[in-house]
């Protein structure tokens, strides 16, 4: 389910930007179906009752992302695609290949939420590369601005007793999971370290893709 919607969007994302008027409109196509998914999930989740401040709050990076999205699509904002780029996308594929879907009274509709949310990410990301905003090949404002996230959700699980960024808990079936089994301070070493690798790893690669036609217009952050 998740590769062929993956594939799809990811279709449509290439065709709506070969043209200006398109890619404007299949901006906020991308806006309404990531509101959409979201909001989906929430209304499933509060119809079991399990809608609380354990689960609503945008802090997991994946939703945070999503909401970065919206104004990085409506504003062409450079700044906000870079964290998108480095760190959104990358954790939006992850949940593909490794769902951790939360359980509901309608669990196809909960999947077809979870799988499109983490995809337009992806396909928000494709679609400002795709206009030529560069991609960023810089990766230390974009750490500074992951531990200030890091610290801040740290901040809130502690005074909420939440599990937010999966800090005091892995979610079951994933790699965060089996870094979790050896020990808490090694899986948050863990964490921090593979953000790094996985910014710097990117920022090289980034910088060796081709550019591509100037951007439409840009605005930074």
């Amino acid at each position: 389910m998740q590769w062929i919607q993956l594939f799809l969007w990811g279709s449509c994302t290439f065709w709506a930007s070969r043209k200006a008027r398109r890619a404007r409109a299949w901006s906020l196509i991308l806006c309404a179906g990531l509101l959409l998914s979201m909001g989906t999930q929430l209304y499933l989740l509060w119809e079991v009752d399990r809608l609380d401040i354990e689960t609503a709050a945008p802090l997991h990076l994946c939703s945070f992302s999503a909401l970065l999205c919206l104004p990085m699509l409506l504003n062409k904002s450079q700044g906000l695609f870079q964290f998108v780029a480095l760190l959104g996308a990358p954790a939006a594929f992850l949940p593909l290949a490794f769902p951790a879907i939360a359980h509901c009274n309608h669990p196809t509709l909960m999947a077809l939420s979870f799988f499109r949310l983490h995809t337009l990410i992806l396909c928000s990301a494709f679609l400002m590369w795709l206009q030529g905003f560069p991609l960023p090949t810089r990766p230390r404002a974009i750490l500074l601005a992951a531990n200030a996230y890091l610290l801040a959700v740290a901040v809130f699980n502690r005074f909420f007793h939440t599990n937010y960024l999966f800090l005091y808990r892995a979610p079951y079936h994933t790699p965060l999971a089996f870094l979790a089994a050896q020990g808490s301070a090694l899986y948050l070493l863990s964490l921090e370290m593979g953000a790094l690798l996985l910014v710097s790893g990117l920022s090289w690669l980034y910088g060796r893709l081709p550019r591509k036609h100037a951007p439409l217009s840009a605005k930074s952050t």
